[in-house]
């Protein structure tokens, strides 16, 4: 069991006594290099016993522990509390107080080391258990005694942790501190610790210390305010189902901690961009932040705002083969951190380009903004990245001139696979076998049906109409073109992907449902592809699998081919909504709630192994999985969108609430949803059957309820 507690880019994960364990991909992080690769606690040399760990702010832990048998004090006399805060640097403190009858005496022990791996290079080494070669850090403990300086010397970027200590050990050398802790009845002592790291020419101190004189106080209160503001403008969810009442709250929690502050590329006053996760993407992406701002976007339309901005400005310019940058071409990976050598072996650099649906995604992202918000400003600003986005679309990611968008790695090092089902071995027929590049996944052909409808909406309203007549004659084209390519008459839904030869990657997967979120599919085939997704072989009971049960690459614990993924179950039910297909899409609902049931907080992790529920009676967790995960956590915003059935569009004044029945949901009111620059309440009471009602519309705006 991992803790993960976390700040802006620093994040601490340990296990449930607060250890770090050599050689685990557990650790203390800042911009993506682990400053703290060791810290274990013990008692006469003996480990600590775990009783318990609370979590009462996302960047801090608290830790209750107690001691095995020793030599001079009985077992679960000693209690020792460690409190650990993560802002900036790492704020550590110990206690260890003494409950039994007699005084004790006993040595209070603690192991540190960094290694200053990358977080990925941390990440790899822990699924393969190889770890790379490289220098070997320093340490030296200060003159004084009173702190660890450890450091990393290898011709790089400058990496350095100094671990200072409040209460002076007794004994102190290069990965050790000993202390000698005699306490009588009823006796406590304290460790206060604080951990300040430098990278390059930055230094983070902790912002939090034992007497409140941490370096970056302001800053920290600030970043608190900041936070709280944006969860006090979201809309309030009321309903008499607490799972979904205490998941949305925690969502838009979540949301507001994984925003990154605008800083260099990603700088403008008063906007943030998305984060992907915690713990191994903190930072900026392109697929996964833009699905979360439109996930969130009802809950904070500037965090979509500042997402398109930052990804904007980073829009390619160029064709790089090594980064896999291409004109127009929206990136998929963007770290500020220094990427050591070894790392780019995996990644060659930042900001890395491999991916095949951010450009669409980022058109289909703008116009949200501008439909919920009826603000064309941000088109008119960003209208050149539109049209660069769309020459991209129709050139560069269309390898070989058939009007889809296929991908393949240009170089030896990237990813293979550049959907969202990016692991190596995710593209498979129903056979098992690989298929090989380029590939045109068929979600990616939806995306861009989707972005294409959208940007000629966007291009009407800017008075372009030549432009918009043509894109929505594209779109046609290729919703004929998808259908005539992919669907597979003997399997009631489309083909997972075309492979180098064109032939149907024809293994039943999740994806096809993504063509209902874009409106790619025609009303007969969403019917059938509805089918296939509540089926035996998709539906695990908890959600949509990845695969099929009967597929050759089958397996419920892995990472694309078979597992359940929140944000795939939300993008699959929001598409069942669409097309009305209120049976499916009920199932869909009621299996994601019966499954954030089982979460801790009501907190869905980015994914959770695919069993089926009648062999486990809660969802089984995916080793290594994020939480929170940007896209996990804007799925929950997105179920309680698709329960009411909302859809708001400004540009054309209207909105629209169609909800579904859940089974133990009879009331829901949404209060606060942004529609222009109004605020608008909307209720969902349930009898024999869904009634709505709509507060505070704007003139001019029209409300079209199915009750």
């Amino acid at each position: 069991m991992s803790i993960i507690i976390h700040r802006g880019s620093s994040f601490l994960v340990c296990d449930a006594s607060g250890d770090i364990q050599p050689g685990s991909d557990r650790g203390f992080f800042v911009q993506d290099t682990r400053f703290l690769s060791r810290w274990e606690m013990a008692l006469d040399g003996q480990k600590l016993l775990a009783l318990g760990v609370a979590t009462p702010r996302p960047n801090e832990a608290r830790h209750f522990l107690t001691n095995p048998q020793l030599r001079r004090a009985a077992r679960a006399t000693l209690a020792v509390r460690l409190r650990t805060i993560v802002a900036g640097g790492l704020h550590c403190d110990i206690d260890v107080e003494n409950f039994g009858d007699e005084e004790t005496e006993s040595t209070f022990q603690l192991g540190l080391a960094a290694d200053f791996e990358y977080v990925l290079t941390v990440k790899k080494q822990a699924t393969s258990g190889t770890a790379p070669e490289r220098p070997r850090p320093n340490a030296q403990p200060a003159q004084d005694g009173r702190s660890l300086r450890l450091w990393l010397e290898d011709g790089e970027v400058p990496r350095e942790a100094t671990i200072a200590f409040g209460e002076k050990p007794g004994f102190l050398d290069a990965s050790s501190a000993r202390w000698a802790v005699p306490l009588p009845k009823r006796g406590r002592f304290h460790i206060c610790i604080d951990v300040t790291i430098r990278l390059a020419d930055r230094h983070v101190a902790p912002q939090e210390t034992c007497d409140g004189t941490g370096g970056e106080q302001q800053t920290a209160e600030r970043a608190r305010h900041r936070r709280k503001q944006v969860r006090s403008q979201a809309p309030v969810l009321e309903t008499d189902h607490d799972v979904l009442r205490h998941a949305y709250s925690q969502a838009v929690a979540d949301l507001a901690e994984l925003r990154l502050k605008g800083e260099g590329d990603l700088a403008e006053e008063g906007a943030g961009a998305i984060a992907a996760g915690i713990p191994w993407y903190m930072d900026l992406f392109g697929r996964d932040s833009l699905i979360a701002a439109i996930e969130s976007i009802l809950q904070d339309p500037q965090l979509a705002r500042g997402t398109l901005l930052a990804l904007a400005r980073l829009q390619g310019k160029k064709r790089d083969p090594r980064t896999e940058e291409e004109p127009g071409k929206i990136l998929h990976e963007y770290r500020a951190g220094p990427v050591p050598p070894v790392a780019r072996k995996q990644i060659p650099a930042y900001p890395y380009y491999g991916t095949i649906d951010a450009t669409p995604w980022f058109l289909v992202a703008l116009s949200e903004h501008a439909r919920v918000t009826g603000d064309l400003s941000l088109s008119r600003e960003l209208w050149p990245n539109v049209l660069a986005a769309l020459e991209w679309i129709s050139r560069w990611g269309d390898r070989d001139g058939d009007g889809f968008l296929e991908y393949q790695r240009d170089g030896d090092e990237g990813l293979r696979n550049q959907c969202w089902k990016d692991s190596e071995d995710s593209i498979r027929f129903r056979d098992g076998r690989l298929a090989s590049p380029p590939i045109a996944v068929v979600e990616a052909q939806g995306y861009v049906v989707d972005a294409l409808d959208r940007v000629g909406q966007l291009a009407r309203h800017l008075r372009h109409a030549d432009l918009a007549r043509d894109l929505a004659e594209r779109a046609a084209t290729l919703r004929r073109r998808i259908a005539s390519a992919y669907w597979m008459d003997e399997r009631g839904t489309f083909a997972l992907a075309l492979d180098a030869q064109k032939r149907q990657v024809d293994s039943l997967t999740s994806n096809p449902a993504h063509l209902l979120f874009s409106g790619a599919a025609t009303q007969e085939h969403a019917k059938s592809v509805a089918g296939t997704l509540v089926s035996n072989e998709l539906f695990s009971g908890f959600g949509i699998r990845t695969m099929g049960t009967r597929e050759g690459g089958f397996n419920p614990m892995s990472y694309h081919n078979g597992s359940v993924w929140p944000h795939d179950n939300a993008i699959a039910l929001a598409g069942l909504v669409r097309y009305r297909l209120d049976e499916a899409a009920s199932k869909v609902a009621d299996g994601f709630i019966s499954a954030l049931a089982h979460f801790e907080r009501n907190q869905p992790p980015e994914l959770f192994c695919g069993f089926a529920r009648e062999e486990s009676s809660a969802p089984v967790a995916y080793l290594q999985a994020n939480k929170p995960q940007a896209w996990a956590s804007g799925a929950v915003l997105l179920l309680v969108r698709s329960i009411a059935g909302l859809s708001i569009d400004v540009l054309e004044k209207r909105v629209e609430a169609r909800p579904l029945s859940i089974p133990g949901v009879r009331h829901l009111s949404l209060r606060g949803i942004p529609v222009g620059e109004h605020r608008v309440d909307v209720h969902v009471d349930y009898e024999r059957k869904p009634r709505v009602r709509i507060e505070g519309l704007p003139p001019g705006i029209d409300a079209a309820t199915h009750d």
